[in-house]
């Protein structure tokens, strides 16, 4: 007989596995996204926010552009059809020998958006401590469904640091596509705290565009 803390963790690993098996088959994806991170229990809280766009194709090809909100410093890691890897970070472009050397740079100044769709579509491909977000949470539970976007969502919640009391990750997931629209996470960092909120706009086109895998850096900005 099951209890339905047992019920609860089929369905939970149900939603994981079908939505880390869909990214993983996906012929092409694209996105665009915003990262909005709060700053508190600091004597000045303040915020920050980040704009994304990611193509990605199973053949190979990859881009993934972002930017901080207010600025125009364009930042790009780039994958053509041939393994080579491109980087602009708003400087200079820089071929780089390593694609997941590349992805590591972008990680922080993107405040993890750079691995987060990435890690899922490309599993093992991109070097960090736990295989995506799932696997970086413990004592996950799934909570009321709720909307993202007019799109009923599963939501999962967990705890990264089982001794952080405050802290938590939140995954709202489309029951629609098995796609993810939304994580938001609250860490502790050093004397203060986090709260990232992640937010991702799937979509298809019905013809190819390919200046969306082209490397195109010292442009203006048009994500």
């Amino acid at each position: 007989m099951f209890f339905a803390a047992d019920l609860q963790s089929q369905d939970i690993n149900s939603i994981i596995s079908k939505t880390e098996s869909n990214y993983s088959t996906l012929k092409v994806y694209l996105d665009s996204g915003k990262v909005i991170s709060s700053y508190y229990k600091l004597a000045s809280p303040h915020k920050s926010a980040i704009l994304f766009n990611t193509a990605y194709k199973q053949t190979g090809e990859f881009n993934f552009e972002f930017y901080q909100l207010g600025t125009v410093r364009l930042n790009i890691v780039n994958r053509d059809g041939n393994n080579k890897v491109m980087k602009y970070f708003g400087s200079a472009a820089l071929e780089v020998q390593s694609f997941a050397l590349a992805m590591a740079g972008a990680t922080g100044i993107s405040s993890g958006a750079a691995i987060m769709i990435p890690n899922l579509l490309m599993p093992g491909e991109i070097k960090t401590r736990n295989k995506n977000i799932f696997h970086s949470i413990s004592d996950a539970k799934l909570e009321a469904s709720e909307l993202v976007n007019g799109r009923s969502c599963y939501k999962i919640m967990g705890k990264e640091d089982m001794e952080d009391k405050d802290g938590y990750v939140r995954i709202w997931i489309s029951k629609a596509d098995y796609l993810i629209r939304k994580i938001e996470t609250d860490r502790k960092v050093r004397d203060f705290r986090v709260k990232t909120s992640f937010l991702f706009n799937p979509y298809s086109l019905k013809v190819e565009n390919k200046e969306l895998f082209r490397f195109r850096p010292e442009r203006e900005i048009e994500l």
